[in-house]
């Protein structure tokens, strides 16, 4: 893991100034995220604007423990420290101080959002029969993160079954046309069914296929990789912005 240098040089972090950081703080069951920039750096740490509520209950205060997460090229990251004021010409501003050790978020720690989109769909069952066709099912998203979807299941995808998806909106996402994914459960809201997919980013398509199977899936399945996904952490990190902005959160 990487240690968050304390040095005045911004070189010494993975982030730049006027990066957008989001800090989340918990306790005692309750949690608030928040949304700021980073406006210098100093001996102490890292100087940031006054950040703004984005959603949750909990208040952020003077030297609160809180979680710092960032996107770079390859993922997102997150590292623990501490808030506190400052003064005179800088009251405006709050200081990230006792900074810890950066470290890679996996997916299941990817923030999620409700989004609702147009999509279709089409089990992967048996792709070396040379007659097969895809048959394409009508769907729509309720909620997306970075390393998945909720989706209507239209009683058609049991869990453990791997998909191909078209996502109407793929393009606002910054993901590609067509997308596998593995459906890892199916729950029940009323008479709905609604199954949980985790994104096959293209690092990962051989554990899921052989060389000739992955050969028959569209070529854009292989442009869905980690740099692809961060595009979709931005996504949704922008959402939450405007849905804070509309007063949905």
């Amino acid at each position: 893991m990487q240690k968050a240098a304390r040095k005045k040089k911004n070189s010494d972090y993975p982030f730049d100034i006027w990066e957008k950081l989001e800090i989340v703080v918990e306790e005692k069951g309750e949690s608030g995220v928040y949304i700021a920039r980073i406006n210098d750096f100093d001996a102490n740490g890292v100087v940031i604007t006054q950040p703004e509520w984005i959603r949750g209950r909990k208040l952020l205060i003077s030297n609160a423990k809180v979680f710092v997460r960032f996107v770079k090229s390859d993922a997102m990251y997150q590292f623990p420290a501490r808030t506190r004021p400052l003064k005179g010409k800088m009251a405006d501003m709050l200081q990230l101080y006792d900074i810890g050790s950066i470290r890679r978020l996996q997916r299941r720690e990817f923030v999620r959002i409700d989004y609702l989109s147009k999509m279709t769909f089409t089990v992967l069952k048996n792709l070396n029969d040379a007659n097969q066709e895809y048959k394409w099912l009508p769907s729509q998203t309720k909620n997306i993160s970075a390393g998945g979807i909720m989706m209507q299941a239209n009683n058609q995808i049991e869990a453990g079954n791997l998909l191909l998806l078209k996502i109407n909106n793929y393009s606002a996402m910054g993901i590609p046309r067509f997308v596998v994914a593995i459906c890892r459960r199916i729950i029940s809201e009323g008479e709905a069914l609604f199954a949980g997919v985790e994104f096959v980013i293209a690092e990962e398509l051989h554990k899921y296929f052989k060389p000739e199977e992955l050969a028959k899936l569209p070529v854009q399945v292989k442009k869905f990789d980690i740099q692809n996904q961060n595009k979709l952490v931005r996504f949704v990190f922008e959402e939450q912005i405007e849905e804070r902005k509309k007063g949905l959160l």
